[in-house]
């Protein structure tokens, strides 16, 4: 039987508020602010995660956002106002957040039910299974939808009628992270980075391979010290692909055929993104960098977030922003990583009357969580966290 090492336990993230059992977070540190941050709208819409470390972000389409939660709720928001324009109810445990690509919304459940909606009220347009669950959200292109179930097998559906056209399978890891990288499509290739390090390039239309290339290899002597996931979705930029391990490098490799450009020692399961020039990473420590994206050296790295549970950072304005644990959204300087902002995105403590209960989901008691990585769409910074709290910003120098 395969075992997941969830996020919460071990070395990644604890079992109480601290990210980490065995060293604290850093203190917030004290700094002057530069940047003026406005909140435009603040709203409650859906359940959230929860206690389950699932990363549901809001995705978008015209003035509509849409956001998925913990027990089945798809909900579509005002991207001006954050108000609730309308809710569906599926009754599954949505574990994969939402996509929404061709004309539809798209999902997968930890019981690898794979569903596509109608953006304009929710209703159902065809659903799908698949062999386990469905940690990322399903992507679509050219009337293929590919979905990764978490067994390590990779499915192509039809589009428009949900019937399956292709499988391809990898073995996985008996211990890996509880989390995998988004399939990516890109032309008429799918790229997938795998739980073994690997990533490997599929022709859209018949998942044959093109090529394969491992990012890294695993080291050590126990199980731990070997797991190498890719768990941070991939970037491609020009002929470039980018993507790194938990434990291991992140590498620059060449689109056409696999081949590394160059490598840097790296250690990551939050996220990256990307500019012309630079590539910015939070690792594993939380610590945020910047690195040539041309060379992978490294330009700054900003260390007074340690251990603060940081999200992948995202690029706004001028300006790189990761959220925190703690609620703590921070807004730090492209050039050379200082600290120019940061805001609460909510003081309010939460009062609900559901009990919660242990299940294989998997436990993850917290307050104030920012799990998914901070959104930017129409001159708004989008951020949501656990409980569903949600909160669009803009700023301007001060």
């Amino acid at each position: 039987m395969r075992i997941f090492l969830f996020l919460f336990i071990l070395i990644l993230t604890g079992c109480s508020s601290s990210p980490s059992p065995v060293l604290p977070p850093v203190p917030l540190p004290v700094f002057t602010p530069t940047v003026n941050i406005t909140t435009d709208w603040r709203s409650h819409i859906g359940r959230g995660a929860r206690y389950f470390y699932l990363r549901y972000k809001p995705v978008f389409a015209g003035e509509t956002g849409y956001v998925a939660d913990y027990k089945g709720g798809v909900y579509a928001f005002d991207v001006n106002s954050g108000d609730q324009l309308w809710h569906r109810d599926l009754n599954l445990k949505l574990t994969s957040g939402l996509s929404i690509q061709e004309g539809r919304l798209l999902l997968g459940s930890n019981l690898g039910d794979v569903i596509a909606l109608n953006p304009d009220d929710g209703s159902e347009l065809w659903r799908s299974k698949v062999s386990s669950e469905v940690l990322t959200p399903p992507l679509s292109a050219q009337g293929y939808v590919i979905v990764r179930a978490i067994d390590g097998r990779l499915y192509a559906l039809d589009a428009a009628t949900g019937k399956r056209r292709w499988i391809f399978e990898r073995s996985v890891p008996l211990l890996t992270l509880r989390g995998n990288s988004a399939p990516l499509i890109i032309n008429d290739m799918v790229l997938l980075g795998s739980d073994s390090g690997k990533l490997t390039a599929l022709t859209l239309k018949d998942g044959i391979e093109l090529w394969e290339t491992a990012i890294a290899v695993p080291a050590g002597r126990t199980e731990l010290e070997r797991i190498i996931d890719i768990d941070v979705d991939l970037l491609v930029i020009d002929d470039l692909v980018y993507a790194v391990t938990y434990q291991g490098r992140l590498a620059a490799v060449q689109l056409d055929n696999g081949r590394i450009r160059w490598v840097q020692d790296m250690s990551s399961y939050a996220g990256m993104t990307a500019d012309a020039y630079r590539i910015y990473i939070t690792d594993a420590q939380s610590q945020v960098l910047a690195l040539n994206r041309m060379s992978g050296a490294i330009l700054w790295r900003q260390e007074k977030l340690l251990r603060r549970g940081l999200t992948g950072p995202v690029l706004f304005g001028d300006n790189v922003v990761v959220a925190d644990y703690d609620g703590y959204v921070h807004w730090l300087d492209r050039e050379d990583g200082h600290i120019v902002a940061r805001v609460l995105l909510n003081e309010v403590a939460y009062q609900f009357d559901e009990e919660w209960e242990e299940d294989d989901t998997g436990y993850y008691d917290r307050e104030r969580n920012i799990l998914a990585n901070p959104v930017v769409y129409q001159n708004h910074l989008i951020i949501n966290d656990r409980f569903g709290i949600m909160s669009a910003y803009s700023y301007s120098d001060s």
